[in-house]
């Protein structure tokens, strides 16, 4: 184990690695073999969005309670184009991924080869990198938001909203 990752949940341990870093199931590999962290492969996204599948382990979320991932600007919207995670999955998450953790202070500013430009991902190009938060619920509605399939929780009551990463500085324009 590498002392600058987690340590990788025995739930997880099926996925693949790279840089000693679980391979979230949503996460595009070029056909080189590289993995594109950071980038969603939309078709497997939509998958998980549909079948209720976790966007970490690929797994059925059932029963739940199941954790969505948003923005600061998410949370008005109240979806996310990514999808559920088991809670499990997403503690991982939350302190293996340099962009929900807090590590990166900005987005990528090119877009990786083989990926799609989305409208959002051009907006976020070299931004400054959002708070995140994980909202607890028992189930999602699906929506079309920004043109992008997503997960909607504004008809379904939220267990909790906790913030995993917060900076009064990244609130500042």
């Amino acid at each position: 184990m590498n002392a600058d990752h987690p340590p990788i949940p025995a739930w997880l341990s099926g996925r693949p690695l790279a840089g000693g870093l679980v391979v979230p199931w949503i996460t595009p590999q070029l056909p080189d073999g590289r993995h594109l962290f950071g980038s969603i492969e939309q078709t497997s996204s939509e998958h998980a969005l549909i079948h209720r599948l976790c966007g970490v382990c690929g797994r059925r979320i059932a029963p739940q309670p199941l954790v969505l991932l948003l923005r600061m600007s998410d949370i008005p919207r109240q979806c996310t184009n990514e999808p559920a995670l088991h809670p499990q999955c997403a503690a991982y998450t939350a302190v293996a991924c340099p962009m929900i953790n807090g590590t990166l202070k900005t987005y990528r500013s090119t877009q990786p080869p083989g990926v799609p430009l989305t409208e959002d991902s051009a907006a976020r190009r070299g931004s400054p990198a959002e708070p995140w938060f994980a909202v607890w619920v028992s189930d999602y509605d699906l929506v079309i938001d920004h043109g992008n399939l997503c997960a909607s929780y504004r008809r379904i009551r939220t267990r909790r909203i906790r913030p995993i990463t917060w900076s009064s500085q990244r609130l500042t324009p």
